[in-house]
């Protein structure tokens, strides 16, 4: 029996493709203050000292996330359950600059309480 494929499309099948790594809900917001969110799986805890916390984050520099991280310098990642998947779903598809993804799921925006990241993280 032979094994079978799917064609993979950066983005579009996100609902299909199992990811190796935890996949974190990665909040940001623009220089004008509105919300972004969108799921990746390659946040990584570099430094976790209280003092100076730091995490490696990848992401397309042109991508929403990266460029409100350029201009505020903040992010916080939002760990994620299983059964979050539909709306973990929804906030991975391409909406234009400034659209809020979590008003199209049951996510619900708390300001950040670490001193060090200002941002949203999310509720559900």
């Amino acid at each position: 029996m032979g094994k079978e494929g799917i064609e993979l499309h950066v983005v579009g099948y996100v609902d299909v493709v199992i990811h190796p790594f935890l996949v974190r809900m990665v909040t940001t917001v623009d220089y004008e203050g509105r919300i972004n969110a969108a799921p990746y799986s390659l946040v990584i805890l570099f430094c976790p000292l209280p003092k100076n916390p730091q995490m490696l984050f990848i992401a397309n520099k042109s991508w929403h996330p990266a460029k409100n991280i350029e201009a505020t310098g903040e992010f916080v990642p939002n760990y994620l359950r299983a059964d979050q998947l539909k709306d973990i779903t929804e906030t991975s598809h391409l909406y234009p600059p400034g659209v809020n993804e979590l008003v199209y799921t049951q996510y619900t925006p708390v300001a950040s309480n670490f001193d060090r990241l200002k941002s949203l993280f999310i509720n559900h």
